[in-house]
């Protein structure tokens, strides 16, 4: 059921028009999901990371998530350091 949410979500914004996605999670689920690792210099996080291999993203082209300026803001609910 959370693929199928991620999926479906994923599908509206690339029909939306957004190019890169970028999330803070699980490599093992989110990577069922065409999600990579990032290199935080090319996507700077938020906040620090605690567990860097979690910084992870995907172009909704198909093609290689390009070096994002930054750093990235988040959703004011996720814009807490100590969660990062």
């Amino acid at each position: 059921m959370g693929s199928g949410l991620i999926a479906f979500g994923l599908e509206r914004l690339r029909q939306g028009g957004v190019d890169t996605v970028v999330t803070y999670g699980d490599p093992a689920f989110y990577g069922r999901l065409g999600f990579a690792a990032l290199d935080p210099d090319a996507a700077p996080p938020p906040h620090p990371l605690s567990q860097p291999v979690g910084w992870i993203g995907q172009a909704l082209d198909g093609g290689a998530v390009r070096p994002l300026p930054g750093p990235l803001k988040t959703v004011p609910a996720f814009d807490r350091p100590d969660i990062w």
